[in-house]
């Protein structure tokens, strides 16, 4: 509905600079913080039905979906580093027994 569109693009255009911020400010890069601030007003939009304003204020609502993101971002990249540590010794290792 054009209502639904005009007030998701008036919340995007008042919390996607804010959470950029807050997500750069909690250490994430400027690629990153936009990449996850873009996730974040997807998910808004996909569950603007699960908002109940009984539980929490829309800020609070969306500023909670931000820091979920930005601690997956984190995991995600620990489990990379942690993957690229495993075959990079992996290969070493490969590449010691054939020395050898």
């Amino acid at each position: 509905d054009r209502r639904d569109r005009e007030a998701f693009a008036a919340l995007f255009r008042h919390f996607a600079p804010r959470v950029k911020g807050f997500l750069m400010k909690s250490g994430a890069g400027a690629a990153l913080a936009e990449e996850c601030a873009q996730d974040v007003m997807a998910t808004l939009w996909q569950k603007a039905h699960l908002f109940d304003p009984t539980r929490a204020s829309v800020a609070t609502w969306v500023f909670t979906i931000a820091r979920n993101r930005r601690i997956d971002a984190l995991r995600r990249a620990r489990r990379l580093r942690r993957s690229s540590r495993r075959r990079l010794t992996r290969r070493r290792l490969r590449l010691g027994s054939i020395k050898a």
